[in-house]
């Protein structure tokens, strides 16, 4: 949108979670869940179109093309919202996919993270029963250590010994301390 913006000169328009410049390629709502089309091209529009039960679409000039499509946005959107309810979404996913029109669903905070792709991307780690978002960064393919903070002054009495802190205990007697200073 900035790119469109600083070349035309015009402020950009909000969509939402729509894309700006290509029709359809936007979050529609199934029946019982949302999902995203994204048919980026007049090949996939076609594709769409025809796996919708409408081919006449692809041929119809209001949507033949991109920028066609973009000048009728409103009313593609609408008739594509009103037949995108009647199905589930994962109807509509293995639909799209078997069309060859990128698609892909929604998913919420808590269906995210239970996901097939969540579970290939190790995306959550679980350490002492407790769930955790993976960190998404990946160095030389090792993922970042989990590891829960010390317990509030675990490794507070060696820190008070070492830095002769008050507080810290006397050391234990291990009978080594005679002989290290009778050899000195």
């Amino acid at each position: 949108m900035a790119q469109s913006a600083l070349v035309t000169g015009e402020e950009a328009k909000p969509h939402g979670n729509a894309h700006p410049q290509i029709v359809p390629y936007r979050t529609f709502s199934a029946s019982d869940g949302d999902f995203v089309v994204a048919a980026g091209t007049d090949r996939q529009f076609a594709r769409l179109a025809g796996m919708l039960g409408r081919p006449e679409w692809a041929q119809d000039p209001r949507y033949r093309t991109n920028p066609a499509r973009l000048a009728s946005r409103a009313e593609l959107e609408a008739a594509l919202g009103e037949i995108f309810r009647r199905e589930t979404r994962d109807k509509w996913l293995s639909l799209l996919r078997e069309a060859g029109v990128p698609a892909g669903p929604v998913r919420g905070p808590l269906e995210a993270p239970r996901s097939e792709t969540a579970r290939a991307l190790a995306a959550v780690l679980v350490s002492r029963g407790v769930s955790f978002v993976s960190w998404p960064i990946r160095v030389n393919e090792h993922a970042a250590r989990l590891d829960f903070p010390p317990a509030l002054d675990a490794d507070g009495e060696r820190l008070r010994r070492e830095f002769g802190l008050p507080g810290a205990s006397k050391p234990r007697e291990t009978g080594n301390e005679k002989r290290e200073t009778e050899g000195k």
